[in-house]
């Protein structure tokens, strides 16, 4: 609201950078730096103390405030107060009333399509190279993934491979410094990231596919700019030298420390990658590039990064000479249509004539492990985590569907209503796995016992009157979330490179949207068999640990 003022007023912006420029080589600029930051008395200086007991000390500070509080109470507050919790646990181990459920709004099946979303994609070479074309309105904006596997890397070569994703586009270029190389990207393209990332072998659990990915996204006006600083990054970045080395101390110190915290505060998805390792490949190299052994690999080399400096720096050099190659890569782009001059980026990379292994073998044991983590927190995750191919048995879908009756119907009543925990889940994935966890949970070795018990719940569940419907249509849900243009093209790339195909989710559909109770039920063997197979990992504080046997295993941070 303007109050008369001119409609432009917030639209333009030239008036302000015309005065701002107007400024440069006069003090005013001098002037503001030090009326804003450098002269200003409205500043306090803190200092934090890191403390070894400072946990300890609050929690007996607590536990004493409780005593207090305790001791003030007549023996007719207790009784009262004891009353009240025995109302609060009995309502919350009370079903809602079918009364009461039935006020929900619900679709019916009939109106959930039979078959899932298609993405456009188009498959061509270019010169040798695979190109997945995904023609999406995106309005002058184009998405370009390059895809680069690793399969003729060794499986211990992984961990420095992830953390040179970290370095690409953080070092100089032979062409350009740090702060110019990132001026440039700033300028002329929208969105540049690196990862490291594995596709699973469905026929096989022993096999992967890591690859390594470059994702951008940039205004299709500026394709030349972008691809031309991509192909800059890729080629000519300098691993090597005092700078370089400077940088990556850097660098890896940050990602220590960022790995370090994530460990506390997303405990559950590291607990989730530990588990799973055990019986999958995909996993096992999703746990040494992401996962606690990887935080481990961070923490070795930061504990001596000076002596292994040199030799890291010449081993990163040699491995982007040889990663970086239009001999293996393969191109992702979601754009309106076909972008020639965005394929020209397969012309600004060396190709060599290349033969690599389909897929990387890794040592997977199968072992119901017994894990914990200790972290110095005051919250724990508990993870169950297992696969179908143990009990002889493919992913289909009821298992999808039962993602959601044991997220929302059992876990969520037992492990948050009842254990307090403020999140858990179970989750079947394509692949194969299957994994349950729990979040920021106060009693981590019951809900590993609620986990085994799922068996008896679903007994209960198919032998109740409760309508399967809502649940499918939850579970169709989730499988096709609302996307992005940017999103489809990517969820359709990892489709092809974990070899889905169109058919694949289309029979998903079709077995959830004719799901039965009687289906469900031959899935009670396979739960039975996870209680006793599943590998276990929690992370968590000293107290969530006092209880385990002998058979855990304990790491630490």
């Amino acid at each position: 609201w303007l109050y008369g003022g001119d409609p432009m007023l917030y639209l333009t912006s030239s008036p302000v950078f015309a005065a701002l420029r107007a400024h440069i080589g006069t003090d005013y600029y001098e002037k503001l730096l030090n009326e804003a930051l450098l002269d200003d008395e409205h500043t306090v200086t803190i200092h934090l103390l890191p403390s070894k007991t400072k946990g300890e000390e609050d929690r007996a500070a607590e536990n004493a405030r409780l005593e207090g509080a305790l001791s003030s109470w007549t023996d007719a507050d207790k009784q009262e107060i004891y009353a009240l919790n025995q109302r609060l646990i009995a309502w919350q181990a009370t079903p809602d009333s079918p009364e009461a459920m039935a006020t929900l709004p619900q679709l019916s099946l009939s109106q959930v399509a039979k078959d899932p979303e298609k993405i456009p994609t188009r498959e061509y070479e270019v010169d040798g190279v695979k190109v997945l074309l995904h023609e999406l309105p995106e309005k002058g904006v184009t998405h370009l993934n390059l895809y680069f596997p690793l399969t003729d890397f060794a499986p211990d070569a992984l961990p420095g491979l992830s953390f040179l994703t970290n370095l690409l586009g953080e070092l100089p270029t032979r062409k350009h410094s740090v702060t110019q190389l990132k001026r440039s990207i700033r300028m002329h393209i929208g969105t540049l990231s690196y990862g490291l990332s594995t596709a699973a072998n469905r026929n096989n659990t022993q096999e992967c596919l890591p690859f390594l990915t470059v994702s951008a996204s940039f205004l299709t006006e500026k394709t030349s700019q972008s691809i031309a600083l991509i192909a800059e990054i890729l080629n000519d970045t300098l691993f090597t030298g005092p700078e370089s080395a400077a940088l990556i101390g850097e660098i890896l110190r940050q990602d220590e420390e960022e790995m370090r915290q994530a460990l506390m505060g997303a405990g559950h998805s590291f607990a989730i990658s530990r588990a799973s390792a055990h019986f999958s490949a995909a996993a096992y190299a999703g746990e040494m590039t992401d996962g606690f052994s990887y935080y481990q690999w961070l923490k070795d080399f930061a504990r001596s990064c000076d002596d292994r400096m040199p030799a890291f720096q010449a081993e990163m050099a040699a491995a982007a000479d040889t990663i970086f190659d239009a001999g293996r890569v393969m191109l992702g782009i979601t754009a309106e249509k076909r972008s020639e001059e965005a394929e020209g980026i397969l012309s600004m990379l060396k190709k060599h004539s290349l033969s690599l292994p389909a897929y990387l073998s890794l040592p997977v044991d199968g072992r119901p492990a017994k894990e914990a983590i200790l972290i110095p927190a005051g919250v724990s995750y508990a993870v169950s985590a297992g696969h179908l191919a143990c009990q002889g048995r493919a992913y289909d879908g009821a298992m999808q569907t039962l993602s959601t009756i044991l997220s929302f119907s059992y876990l969520w009543n037992e492990i948050r209503v009842q254990g307090g925990a403020y999140g858990c889940g179970f989750r079947g994935r394509m692949s194969g796995l299957t994994t349950f966890h729990s979040y920021r949970d106060p009693s981590p070795l019951r809900s590993e016992q609620i986990y085994d018990q799922t068996g008896r719940f679903l007994e209960n569940f198919c032998a109740s009157e409760e309508p399967l419907e809502k649940f499918i249509i939850s579970s169709i849900a989730a499988t096709e979330p609302l996307r992005s243009p940017k999103q489809m093209g990517l969820g359709a790339d990892a489709d092809y490179l974990n070899g889905l195909a169109w058919e694949d989710r289309q029979k998903l559909r079709h077995e959830m949207l004719s799901l039965t109770k009687e289906k469900l039920l031959s899935c009670v063997p396979v739960f039975d068999q996870m209680a006793k197979d599943n590998a276990r990992c929690i992370v968590g504080n000293s107290d969530a640990m006092k209880d385990c046997g002998e058979e855990w295993t304990i790491l630490t941070l």
